[in-house]
């Protein structure tokens, strides 16, 4: 067999010239090969701080943060309240499928012989949600606070029962305080 070769084939000349073929690239390449492109800096804080706009994302991110925790500091947590000078905490957990709802009026802050020699009637109404945020039952339970700790408490059947709600009337005041059911 003989071979056929193409006679254009042997005459092809290739010429590489890389000043040229860099003349016609980008200013970022011609930065790169002359030496005068500035590499970002390497670590993770120095790449943080780098340009002006990267400074400036991370100054609002961090004070986002601080601005988030701050609000999750300074508000009022639903299960606590206050009557005048008296402490308020309603808590909720499960046992043995039977939900305990305790209510504790704490002695008063300030101003304790206000509500020593007086019985002032104390009514909750403790009422229990389920997953679908339904009323499942509602109790009434009613109690005389003598400015000492008082606990108020009362059970209700887990029906997957999420959260607790108790509307306490103390001197006609009235608060509502939510507590989720915490489970073992």
């Amino acid at each position: 067999m003989e071979e056929i070769h193409d006679e254009s084939e042997q005459n092809l000349t290739f010429h590489y010239n890389r000043n040229e073929r860099l003349s016609h690239a980008p200013k970022m390449v011609q930065d790169y090969y002359s030496g005068e492109y500035k590499m970002p800096p390497k670590g993770l804080f120095k790449m943080l701080v780098y340009t002006k706009s990267s400074r400036t994302m991370l100054f609002v991110l961090v004070a986002c943060l601080l601005l988030t925790l701050f609000i999750g500091l300074m508000s009022p947590n639903p299960d606590e309240g206050l009557f005048t000078d008296v402490p308020v905490k309603l808590t909720a957990f499960s046992f043995q499928d039977t939900i305990y709802a305790q209510l504790v009026l704490k002695e008063p802050k300030d101003n304790a012989e206000n509500y020593t020699e007086t019985q002032l009637p104390v009514n909750v109404d403790f009422r229990f949600y389920d997953v679908d945020e339904t009323l499942t039952e509602s109790i009434k339970k009613e109690a005389f606070y003598e400015g000492k700790e008082l606990a108020v408490g009362t059970t209700s059947a887990d029906y997957d029962i999420m959260k607790v709600e108790a509307v306490v009337t103390m001197n006609n005041e009235q608060t509502v305080l939510k507590a989720t059911v915490k489970r073992n």
